[in-house]
């Protein structure tokens, strides 16, 4: 279940925080329309397309009301998709469109990979964050224990200004273009030290021409400090740890480097194995989905892209049109990791040069009677 915002507070209206401290509003404090965003980050204040190299998939906007303790979504059951939209237009979205899918996990997700869950229709107010639940439950499938992808996308349809005539986004299940979408791709193992982890996900071609697709790797080692353990929620734990940045001048109050409390220290061990062949899984409007990539490219900065002298590249080769194929990957925590460590593999995709998407698995080391 999504943990209530600590937002900013302007009398009775609500408004996000940016990185600073500063409402990320401000700079829509005169669209005299609704203005929707998911945001893909805490400091997001909508600006898109997103920069290449950018961890745009876990949004925390987004959220399984679930039993897992972990936030992950749980097979067999009944679970609930959160998502928290916000409004920074001066007008109300009334009615407001909000669409719920899943997906196998995968690094790459197109119009082919999203299963629909269910839609709400609903009411917005001006520079106000509102929760929007999905009364139409969802039932994950056991043959992926549950860890599947979200995405979420909506709409003003009557009163927002938008390109054309349409009852869904300018580009719908682009989170990467579109701040009316956003994606939730993650997963929480648990491990013991020692415990070896293994876990599937897909690399895909969502494009309809063979293409050239590369899959790197970003690793974190970090550690939750003892009050942090003692006294937050564990969804909040995983959150401070997959929004941990290494750069930020204000430093978390929940989650450091472990080199910063045990000094140099071994790191976890990864190994990945990505399969000769995959399936080919057709999308309709896929020439769409590549164009409005190719001209999100076309209009972006050269400069427009995150450091990424920190990726380990694992596999780069051609894929099919629509190739689908499964990259298994096995985990074990860091020799002589302690409880309240943390590892954060985010996995990406990068496909014809072009920011597909990625995945983020955390495992939380836990002691040996702990519940994993």
């Amino acid at each position: 279940m999504i943990e209530r915002p600590r937002p900013v507070v302007i009398g009775d209206r609500i408004l996000p925080r940016g990185e600073q401290g500063d409402p990320a509003g401000d700079q829509h404090a005169g669209t005299w329309t609704p203005w929707l965003l998911i945001r893909f980050a805490t400091n997001d204040a909508g600006g898109r397309p997103i920069a290449n190299g950018t961890v745009f998939w876990l949004s925390p906007d987004i959220a399984v009301d679930s039993s897992d303790l972990w936030g992950n979504a749980v097979a067999g059951e009944e679970n609930f998709v959160e998502a928290r939209i916000f409004n920074l237009g001066k007008a109300p979205s009334i009615p407001t469109k909000v669409d719920f899918y899943w997906g196998d996990p995968s690094l790459g997700l197109g119009p082919g990979k999203m299963n629909y869950i269910g839609t709400e229709w609903t009411a917005l107010e001006p520079h106000r964050g509102t929760i929007v639940r999905c009364t139409t439950p969802w039932i994950p499938e056991f043959r992926n224990n549950g860890h599947e992808c979200l995405m979420v996308q909506c709409v003003s349809p009557v009163l927002e200004d938008l390109p054309g005539p349409s009852i869904g986004p300018p580009a719908p299940l682009q989170p990467q273009l579109d701040r009316h979408v956003g994606q939730h791709n993650i997963t929480v193992l648990p491990a013991k030290v020692g415990g070896l982890l293994q876990f599937g996900v897909n690399v895909y071609n969502p494009f309809p021409l063979a293409m050239q697709t590369l899959v790197t790797m970003r690793v974190q080692h970090l550690v939750f400090t003892r009050e942090a353990q003692r006294t937050v929620h564990r969804r909040a734990l995983v959150a401070a740890a997959v929004g941990f940045d290494p750069r930020a001048t204000v430093k978390s109050p929940l989650v450091q480097d472990v080199r910063a409390i045990y000094g140099s220290r071994g790191g976890p061990e990864i190994s990945t194995r990505l399969a000769e062949r995959g399936t080919i899984i057709p999308a309709d409007g896929a020439r769409t989905y590549l164009a409005r990539m190719l001209l999100a490219a076309d209009g972006e900065s050269p400069a427009a892209c995150v450091d990424t002298r920190g990726h380990i590249a694992l596999h780069d080769l051609t894929f099919r049109a629509f190739e689908n194929r499964r990259l298994e990957v096995e985990l074990r925590a860091p020799a002589g990791a302690q409880p309240g460590e943390v590892v954060v593999v985010h996995f990406f995709q990068t496909t014809a040069e072009l920011p597909i998407g990625g995945y983020t698995i955390v495992m939380p080391v836990v002691g040996e009677h702990d519940r994993a």
